[in-house]
């Protein structure tokens, strides 16, 4: 039996606007179609929510509603590189079959 699951893609902080992703509302598709939700916080973190830990922490949503977070050190911190964060098997999958397949 195969099972599809859909995905939402959105930009957390449009550059130039300043509108911040309803979060919530897309937690509740998720939950709702059983779906995956990866976001980007390359232009959040540092500077979005009460504490600067970005969208999550801007509509105090639980972080483990959120299959992946990722997002540079870039913009917010002037520095280089960047973060991956998800779940034990989320971060297995990434290190140890999509890293090896892009190294062949």
């Amino acid at each position: 039996m195969c099972y599809v699951s859909a995905a939402r893609v959105s930009r957390v902080l449009l550059q130039y606007g300043g509108s911040i992703v309803r979060l919530p509302d897309i937690i509740r598709l998720k939950k709702k179609y059983k779906a995956y939700v990866y976001l980007d916080e390359a232009h959040s973190i540092g500077a979005t929510g009460p504490r600067g830990r970005g969208v999550v922490d801007h509509w105090d949503c639980d972080p483990t509603d959120v299959d992946m977070l990722m997002g540079t050190f870039t913009k917010s911190f002037a520095s280089a590189g960047g973060y991956i964060a998800g779940s034990k098997v989320s971060m297995f999958l990434i290190v140890n079959i999509l890293c090896i397949g892009l190294s062949n």
